[in-house]
């Protein structure tokens, strides 16, 4: 269901409610069959307006009841259903709800899916039957449902599902072709009433091996941005899929905020910890805690899970004679692990325990070093006691005096390996995604680095919702902490083959310092990747931007074009509206169509008729260029600019405009795109500072050889050349079909002896 609210900053909130009451009482399991409710009253969400019955969690254990407190229906009855909604509003709230009633047949069901009853493993393409039993839901004096869609469904898609089949037969049988997916292993097929509300899902998973390999398209230059204190940014960065067909790309971004120095959480011995709260972990399933420790005392606790009663605890802490301890207890002590060491001598320790249901324990690293392993048995932990920072909470002792940082939990096993990274990797090791050596981001449950000491609440950066609460612990160290000024907005999607969409980002400058840099990252993480693919974000702060509007002309035809200034949306249409739709291409050893242009990057773009467009943007006065070796598009700054090599790449000569044809040049307009042909891998600067300009080389053989000039294009023959000198009278790639060009076989402008002319014509007489 959903809901309108005539004020649009409410937040609604839904929930599913079943309306029967009994006139039996009853104790669940024991439900009357035909009076009563079956199903439970949750919280309302967001999300709440979708529900299934049971939860789906137990379906996809093959559980048809949740526990003991919902059951389907058993026998012939009526049920009542409402869906409430909720404003939220906290000074005139308001709700309503709908009611849902429908009826339950006894001659109809159960409806169960009876193929993939087991492990399969199917390739994209593949031919697949799925069955199930029909159990008389379409009988037209029945239930009356003709029709069944076919869904495949995945944990790990946020409840975004794919559609195999819709309105097919309900006759028990259908054979899909396995569509594109990528690679998992917990696929599950669900066959749903096209026209009602019953559904099932079948009862083992399926693992689907798609062969065909992903491959991300994504500009990596540094993302500059310059903007006033008073006003919030969005940008757009392009992601794509350029792989191979049928491929499909699953990618994540993240950002990441450059910090200055490091913090800390200081408890005084006294009476200080922190509440981290309940459901952090729970069950005799795999865990991991990593954090750093300081202190020079004993007997104190570090961090804990146990409060209020005697089962399901574990307990990290200094012993009495500062060695670092370890337990886990229910119905006993289960693992027990000690270090032979002594740790409390007031330097900075990392500690990592393991809980590992392999070997029936659990083991302790210290400083990525394994101290001690047990296999004295698994602790089944208790979810709903608090997990406490710096006392032991139950009995109100053991408070810790020194510091804590960078506190990481799991709910899987992290490897020696991935221990190391922890270690090695130091203060601030973001565990949000997977690199330099660690992997065990899918685990994780709970992160406290210390980026930001304010106020009492310390923020968990994993998303699951674990801040915790300073009672009495303070903030410490030399951290400057930065205002978080950078997320993302957009949500992140499967890529097919020639798929692309963007990713943006929300810049917000609340809080910071004018004139100052800040720098960050967007770090997009993809099932093709095994190493992220980082790009630097820098910003500077202003008071009050000065725009420069930079003229540009164009003809009619082909032109080579760039950005010269910094703009907010920089989508090609909107910075030559002129333009012809369609049009816009960079290259990377063949032509791209592209849709946003990148300042230093040059472009073909083609217009109808001449004319001129004016570029408005904050000016742009050095831009530093990556190039490879061969020929490269590239476009300069603000103002006319010339280009400083340091490392001496660029071969001489061969800096190229386009008007009627190629053009020689030795300097860059802006707006104006140019070929430029390198040696070998590097960067170059391309800076609008006159002191670095040089005096321009003529490079015309005029007086040398002879001379052949079409449409104002110059070719030379009869003249001996240096295998160097040669390579300065190479032309770049032909320009794309419709433009005129002119040059001998083989990209030449000189040839000795004998050249065989090739001309693209624009029209039929040169």
């Amino acid at each position: 269901g959903s809901a309108i609210d005539s004020d649009e900053e409410d937040l609604l909130t839904y929930s599913w409610e079943q309306n029967d009451a009994s006139d039996i009482s009853f104790s669940p399991p024991d439900f009357p069959p035909e009076t009563g409710p079956l199903f439970c009253s949750i919280d309302a969400s967001e999300e709440g307006k979708k529900r299934y019955f049971p939860y789906m969690e137990s379906i996809l254990e093959n559980n048809y009841s949740t526990a003991d407190i919902e059951q389907l229906p058993f026998a012939e009855r009526e049920i009542n259903m409402r869906l409430l909604v909720r404003d939220n509003n906290l000074y005139s709230g308001a709700f309503n709800y709908k009611n849902v009633q429908f009826s339950v047949d006894e001659d109809a069901g159960p409806f169960r899916v009876t193929s993939q009853s087991e492990n399969e493993l199917w390739e994209t393409g593949s031919t697949q039957t799925i069955t199930w039993d029909v159990a008389n839901t379409n009988d037209p004096n029945s239930v009356n449902s003709f029709f069944v869609d076919i869904l495949l469904i995945n944990d790990s898609w946020n409840n975004f599902d794919v559609v195999l089949a819709e309105n097919v037969a309900n006759d028990g049988a259908y054979t899909i072709i396995v569509p594109a997916l990528p690679s998992f292993n917990d696929y599950r097929i669900m066959v749903k009433s096209s026209d009602n509300i019953f559904f099932d899902i079948n009862s083992s998973g399926i693992y689907i091996v798609n062969t065909q390999n992903a491959v991300v398209s994504i500009d990596t230059t540094t993302i500059q941005l310059t903007l006033p204190s008073d006003s919030i940014l969005f940008y757009e960065r392009e992601i794509g899929n350029i792989g191979d067909i049928g491929s499909i790309l699953i990618y994540e971004p993240i950002i990441e905020i450059n910090q200055s120095g490091d913090g800390f959480l200081s408890f005084d011995g006294v009476n200080d910890y922190v509440d981290l709260g309940a459901n952090m972990l729970s069950g005799n399933g795999n865990f991991s805690i990593s954090l750093w420790v300081r202190s020079q005392f004993s007997n104190q606790v570090i961090i804990q899970q146990r409060n209020g009663g005697f089962n399901g605890e574990y307990q990290l802490n200094f012993s009495a004679n500062g060695q670092i301890n370890f337990w886990t207890y229910r119905n006993g002590y289960q693992w027990t692990v000690t270090s032979t060491d002594f740790y409390n001598d007031n330097e900075w320790h990392n500690i990592v325990v393991v809980q590992d249901a392999s070997i029936n324990g659990g083991r302790m690293y210290i400083d990525g070093s394994e101290i001690g392993t047990n296999s004295n048995g698994t602790v089944y932990l208790d979810g709903g006691i608090h997990t406490y920072l710096g006392a032991d909470m139950r009995d109100y002792t053991g408070y810790f005096s020194g510091e804590i940082n960078d506190v990481h939990i799991f709910d899987g096993v992290l490897s020696e390996e991935e221990v190391n990274a922890l270690f090695n990797g130091g203060f601030g090791f973001n565990t949000t995604y997977d690199h330099d050596g660690f992997t065990g981001s899918e685990f994780l449950v709970a992160s406290y680095p210390i980026i930001s000491m304010q106020g009492d609440t310390l923020l968990d950066i994993s998303q699951n919702g674990h801040d915790g609460i300073l009672v009495g612990a303070s903030w410490g160290g030399n951290l400057s902490p930065v205002p978080i000024w950078m997320s993302i907005q957009s949500e992140s999607h499967w890529l097919g083959y020639g798929e692309f969409e963007p990713i943006l980002v929300r810049i917000d400058p609340t809080g910071l310092e004018i004139d100052f840099e800040y720098t960050g990252k967007l770090i997009v993480t993809s099932n093709v990747d095994s190493i992220p693919i980082e790009i630097p974000v820098k910003i500077t702060i202003v008071d009050d931007i000065q725009l420069v509007e930079i003229s540009v002309p164009f003809h009619s035809n082909w032109n080579l074009v760039g950005l010269p200034v910094e703009v907010l949306d920089s989508y090609y249409n909107l910075i030559f509206p002129e333009s012809i739709e369609g049009t816009l291409y960079s290259y990377d050893g063949t032509y791209q169509a592209e849709a946003s242009l990148i300042s230093g990057e040059g472009y073909w773009l083609r217009f109808v008729q001449d004319g001129f467009t004016t570029i408005t943007g904050v000016p742009l006065d050095e831009l530093t260029v990556t190039l490879y070796e061969g020929w490269n598009l590239i476009s300069g700054p603000s103002q006319i600019s010339t280009i400083i090599d340091h490392d001496e790449i660029i071969i001489i000569g061969t800096l190229y405009g386009f008007e009627s044809g190629y053009i020689s040049s030795d300097e860059i307009l802006p707006g104006r795109g140019y070929w430029i042909r390198t040696f070998q891998d590097g960067e170059i600067t391309l800076t609008s500072d006159v002191s670095a300009r040089v005096v321009p080389e003529d490079y015309s053989l005029k007086d040398e050889a002879n001379t052949l000039s079409i449409n104002s294009s110059e070719l030379y023959f009869g003249v001996e050349l240096s295998v160097g000198d040669r390579l300065k009278y190479s032309l770049p790639p032909k320009p794309p079909e419709g433009a005129f060009d002119v040059r001998f076989k083989d990209g030449w402008r000189a040839v000795k002896d004998y050249g065989e002319v090739e001309v693209m014509p624009t029209t039929e007489t040169l």
